[in-house]
């Protein structure tokens, strides 16, 4: 037991030397920056049962380690180090960071570069320096004077206006500048400047103040010289009691008196006179001008177109003469009307009139007027215009052209004289009437392409210029060739209602042999017999009265259909833009000569078979360029007769031209002759206007 509690006791007193254990960090204020325990093996007499023995035990010691750049000041205590020391009146207060003592100052801190100076609160004056705190030396060769100012000394005294300005060393006063002079043993003397520099004939008797010599006397900053008899005018006083003439004036005699006259290098012009050196003047009633001579002065001012020949006397410029104080220009040839004389022979308008030259070479002055008066109107008064007979005045003052009735569908292109609108031609009552590429049957062109049927018509289905009849009731077994009137079908005639009427809607066979045709307002029925064994043919001939459309209808042939052929005859006059361009109105488009030109003078349009068109006949002997300015085709109207023969049981429709056969050929022949006559004088006539005929200026416009 005592054996073990031994070896416990040696292996405990061998550790613990060895065992350093750390406390605890300390305060940072003391720069310690640790504190470790440190475990030290001590040893000491102890008794165990009586017994003594020395007995080791373990005691501990506190170790102070101190921070980066301190050192330990004693065991518990660290200091800042800096390197170097800190100089004298300074302290290190962080390692390699020093600070001045109270009263010192340094503008750096590092021990290297530390420089306490004292601190004198109220500074020291000029040529001393603070040697302590509060405390202010004068430095070498100063001396504190009576105002407690640090002044130098001069062993030698300083020379007259000078001070002693460093120890051992005089300088001027101020106002003053240093002369070397011999006179004072070497030395220098201090004479007075003044700035600026006196004037001429005087002395700088103290710093900036001047004083004039003897005979001169100051005047405006400068010495002037004092002559007792004043000099004459512009001359001066050049030394005393001595005059001479100022510069650009020499001496002359005036009433045997000296006096001072001004000189001109160049003679003065006529009217002059040298009144300053090198400056003329002019004579009274003169003024210099600007090319340097002397013009007389007129007051008031001459007039325009006047010249000042004199002083206040004025003359006109040639072409021109006074009157009434004012000159006006002479024009040796009157002028005209409402123009006055503006320059030598030379007239001028009024406001409001232009200068116009006749055909004789006149001249006159002829109002003007704003707008477009010239064209179709007369400038009667300056912007009064009055338009020409035939025109009249628009709600913008311009002259437009009067067409009687208005031009509806056209443009009034003159007086008189309208052209129409394309789809539109003039038509026999001077009125632009629309056209229709086909002829309207039965129906009116209302409108450019446009047909309107007559009453009791309507338009053929899929056509738009062929009308068809109507007929109310229906037509039965017959035909409705005019409104409400039906032409009975062959073997066909009316059903009697009674005795002496008939039911025209309504056919029913025929059973007897004459057939009659309402188509008209009058029906004659005749019965003709060619020989006594022949049996007798009835016909019922109708007179048809002129409708508005003016169709005709004429013998067609099998292949003919007879609306082919209608009188569409239309009257034309044509223009271009200077006017017309014809003195006879034409019948164009569907009406053409055997020339296919528009025929010129048109009294009569048939109908040819062959070309299926309306051609113009002409008539030479009635020509004439007096005929009238609109022409009227005019187209016969033939009598339509149906006949019907009895015989052969043949009841085949036959349209004739006339009822009388042989009257009818010899008319035919006639007409045959006639026309052949007439065709060759056309020829003949067409022939002379081509090429003989003297051609008209204006260019013909082609439709």
């Amino acid at each position: 037991m005592k054996i073990n509690l031994v070896l416990i006791l040696v292996t405990v007193t061998w550790l613990l030397p060895h065992q350093i254990v750390a406390i605890r960090r300390t305060n940072f204020d003391s720069h310690i920056c640790d504190i470790k325990r440190k475990a030290v093996t001590k040893t000491r007499l102890a008794y165990y049962y009586g017994h003594m023995y020395t007995q080791y035990y373990t005691d501990y010691e506190t170790v102070y380690n101190c921070c980066p750049g301190y050192k330990k000041l004693s065991s518990s205590q660290c200091v800042p180090e800096c390197s170097p020391q800190c100089p004298s009146n300074a302290q290190c207060i962080r390692p390699n960071v020093c600070q001045c003592s109270s009263g010192y100052f340094s503008l750096f801190s590092h021990p290297t570069t530390i420089k306490c100076q004292p601190i004198c609160p109220r500074g020291c004056p000029e040529n001393s320096q603070c040697t302590a705190p509060g405390v202010c030396s004068c430095n070498q060769g100063y001396d504190v004077s009576e105002a407690e100012k640090c002044v130098p000394i001069c062993e030698s005294p300083c020379p007259e206006n000078a001070d002693c300005v460093k120890p051992n060393q005089c300088a001027c006063s101020k106002g003053y500048a240093k002369v070397e002079s011999v006179s004072h043993n070497g030395t220098f003397v201090c004479q007075a400047t003044c700035s600026p520099e006196c004037p001429a004939n005087s002395l700088c008797s103290k710093p900036n103040e001047c004083s004039c010599e003897e005979g001169y006397l100051m005047k405006n900053g400068i010495c002037e010289p004092i002559c007792e008899t004043p000099c004459m005018e512009n001359g001066y006083c050049r030394k005393p009691n001595q005059c001479e003439c100022v510069e650009g004036y020499e001496i002359g005699k005036a009433d045997e008196v000296l006096v001072c006259v001004a000189k001109c290098e160049n003679e003065c012009p006529e009217n002059g006179f040298c009144a300053e050196p090198n400056k003329c003047e002019c004579d009274q009633g003169y003024a210099m001008s600007s090319n340097g001579t002397c013009d007389p002065v007129c007051d008031p001012a001459c007039p325009e177109n006047g010249k000042c020949s004199g002083p206040n006397e004025c003359t006109c410029l040639k072409g021109y003469r006074m009157v009434d104080d004012h000159c006006e220009p002479i024009c040796e040839n009157e002028c005209p009307e409402y123009a006055h004389c503006s320059q030598p022979n030379k007239c001028e308008c009024s406001n409001g009139y232009q200068l116009k030259l006749t055909s004789s070479y006149n001249l006159f002055c002829e109002p003007q007027c704003r707008g477009n008066c010239s064209t179709f109107g007369k400038c009667v008064q300056p912007n009064r215009c009055e338009c020409l007979e035939g025109y009249e005045m628009d709600e913008v003052e311009q002259c437009k052209p009067i067409c009687v009735g208005g031009c509806l569908n056209g443009l009034c292109y003159r007086p008189g004289v309208c052209i129409c609108n394309p789809g539109y031609l003039m038509g026999p009552f001077n009125t632009c009437e629309p056209t229709c590429s086909l002829p309207c049957q039965n129906g009116t062109c209302v409108e450019p392409e446009i047909c309107q049927c007559s009453e009791g018509y309507r338009l053929q289905a899929g056509s738009v210029h062929i009308c068809e009849p109507l007929c109310e009731p229906a037509c039965h077994n017959g035909l409705c060739v005019e409104p409400n009137i039906c032409l009975c079908h062959d073997n066909y005639e009316p059903t009697e209602m009674r005795q002496g009427a008939y039911n025209h809607s309504y056919c029913q066979k025929s059973t007897t042999s004459t057939v009659a045709a309402s188509i008209g307002t009058e029906l004659v029925t005749t019965t003709e017999t060619s020989n006594p064994s022949s049996t007798a043919i009835t016909t019922t001939t109708l007179a048809i009265s002129p409708q508005p459309q003016n169709i005709t209808r004429v013998t067609p042939k099998p292949t003919f259909p007879p609306q082919s052929c209608l009188d569409q005859c239309l009257c034309w006059q044509e223009y271009d833009e200077f006017g017309s361009i014809s003195t006879q109105p034409k019948c164009v488009h569907i009406c053409l000569d055997s020339h296919d030109k528009p025929c010129r003078n048109v009294t009569q349009c048939h109908c040819d078979n062959e070309k299926l068109q309306l051609l113009c006949a002409m008539e030479i002997e009635d020509y004439s360029e007096d005929d009238p300015q609109i022409y009227i085709c005019k187209i016969p109207k033939p009598q339509t007769t149906t006949s019907m023969p009895t015989t052969n049981a043949s009841n085949e429709m036959k349209i004739t031209a006339d009822p009388n056969e042989n009257s009818g050929n010899l008319l035919w022949l006639l007409l045959s002759s006639f026309m052949g006559v007439c065709c060759l004088a056309a020829l003949v006539f067409v022939v002379y206007r081509k090429y003989c005929q003297y051609e008209d200026p204006l260019v013909e416009y082609e439709l």
